[in-house]
């Protein structure tokens, strides 16, 4: 974390996780959201079509 979170009115984190050498899964967690109350769990990031999705955390 940077010290000048502090300052943001909201924190939102992407990561990747290397399923093999072709593919990758893409992760959206929310740290925090001024004034809001907000599931911090992980969310799956899809892209399909041109499009972005977010869902609960899909594990094969």
């Amino acid at each position: 974390m940077y010290e000048e979170e502090f300052l943001a009115y909201g924190i939102i984190y992407h990561s990747k996780e290397r399923v093999d050498q072709m593919d990758t899964r893409r992760f959206l967690s929310i740290d925090k959201i001024r004034a809001t109350k907000h599931n911090t769990s992980y969310f799956t990031l899809l892209f399909n079509d041109g499009r972005f999705q977010v869902t609960r955390v899909i594990r094969e």
